[in-house]
This record gives structure tokens, sequence and C-alpha cells, in this order.
């Protein structure tokens, strides 16, 4: 079994670009995060008679 090198810190290669991992990752997550966001939001969009609105939140202050 050959033995395998790794050199520390690790980056990732993007085409030219070397990056920290960290960076990649954290980044990559709120990407992820925001479009999530947006979906949820835009799904909770209600219309009534082409006008639309949002959906009331179900805690309301009484």
């Amino acid at each position: 079994m050959a033995s395998v090198m790794v050199d520390f810190p690790v980056r990732i290669s993007l085409g030219f670009v070397k990056i920290h991992p960290h960076f990649f990752f954290e980044t990559l997550s709120y990407f992820i995060g925001f479009r999530l966001y947006l979906l949820r939001r835009r799904k909770e969009r209600i219309s009534v008679d082409g006008f639309p609105l949002r959906a009331k939140s179900r805690a309301r202050n009484r």
C-alpha cells in the first residue's frame, strides 16, 4: 500500500485559485442558507385577487 503525504494547511483548488477549506465551506453554507430562505419566503406568499400578500404569522400579538 502506498503512503499518502498530505501538506498542511490543506487548500482547495478552484481552477487557478487555492483557498482555505474553512472559507470555502462557510461561504457555501451562507449561499445555501440564503437560497433556502428565499425559497421558503416565496412559498409563504399568497395572492388575493392578483395582489400578493404575505401569509400571516401564527404568533400574533393578542
